[in-house]
């Protein structure tokens, strides 16, 4: 008996052993269902659905995703149907390119597809603000990526920083400024862009705590003296280590103006840790102060550079 099923992804699938008995098993269902019917009684495999994913299969997935396919586990549906929303978040014009990265599945591809259309739309704004942050290590991918293929990234940073200061310097706040602002910053010391001192202070006066936060490495990295003044307004912030990081900062930047305030939590800032150390066949737990520690590390600095 010949079918006009084609079976040999099917019997591919399983051993030389079990192939006759197979054969046999699904010449009775295609008998019964029809070979339309065969392919909603075997399941689409993880492997179909990676190699569909990579070879952009969109009929497949589509399939899948619409419950036409049955699939072994529900996480494979769930990726083909995302898919699915990348593919499709791609296609638009420059009016709704903010809206369909809103609404879009993120991964690293996704970011890198869209900053090049929010850069040919010349939203860069939104590059920075919503790209920014996602990243492999501790570049961000993106920005770099755009510099490289001839987009004036520095020049657009500095238009942002102009137009930006204050409170609506990267106002979103929490984890999206604080990686936004380390990836940016540390892809400009990277390729040597450290003379932008003056624009980084003036954008991050009057900003939040975590945007000032995460403007002193930049601060710290390119030697921007004339920021000691913002950097040492963080020696009062509620959190341990920003007041830690400040005076890390101001042990390279600062003066004997801020040498002052750092004497000061230097004998007295108030966080502590217990650290436990097992010797002899003991436990022995010491009291530590890190912010005392590192201001009075950065004082002495200061100290050094003025004799």
């Amino acid at each position: 008996m010949r079918h006009l099923c084609d079976f040999s992804s099917l019997l591919s699938a399983v051993g030389s052993q079990r192939a006759t008995g197979l054969t046999v098993a699904v010449s009775i269902l295609v008998t019964v269902a029809g070979c339309g019917g065969l392919k909603n009684i075997m399941p689409v495999e993880n492997r179909q659905i990676r190699a569909a994913i990579k070879n952009n299969d969109m009929a497949l997935l589509q399939d899948v995703c619409d419950g036409k396919r049955r699939v072994r586990y529900d996480s494979d549906r769930s990726r083909a149907c995302k898919h699915i929303k990348q593919q499709s978040a791609t296609k638009g014009t420059c009016d709704d390119a903010v809206a369909r990265y809103k609404g879009a599945p993120k991964n690293q591809k996704l970011v890198e597809s869209f900053a090049r259309e929010f850069a040919k739309c010349g939203h860069f704004t939104e590059i920075f603000e919503m790209l920014a942050h996602y990243g492999n290590g501790r570049y961000q991918r993106a920005i770099g990526m755009l510099a490289k293929e001839g987009v004036p990234m520095k020049k657009q940073w500095v238009k942002y920083m102009r137009t930006h200061k204050g409170r609506r310097f990267f106002a979103m706040g929490g984890a999206t400024a604080h990686y936004g602002l380390q990836h940016i910053g540390n892809w400009l010391v990277a390729k040597g862009h450290t003379d932008l001192c003056k624009d980084y202070i003036a954008a991050a006066t009057g900003a939040s705590t975590v945007a000032q936060v995460w403007v002193m490495p930049y601060l710290k990295d390119a030697k921007c003296k004339g920021g000691a003044a913002l950097v040492s307004g963080l020696l009062t912030a509620d959190k341990a280590n920003h007041r830690k990081w400040a005076c890390q900062t101001l042990g390279v930047i600062g003066g004997k103006r801020a040498a002052k305030k750092m004497a000061v939590l230097a004998s007295t800032d108030p966080y502590s840790v217990i650290r436990e150390q097992r010797r002899g066949g003991r436990i022995w737990a010491t009291k530590e102060f890190p912010v005392r520690a590192a201001c009075k590390q950065a004082y002495g600095k200061i100290k050094l550079r003025s004799m």
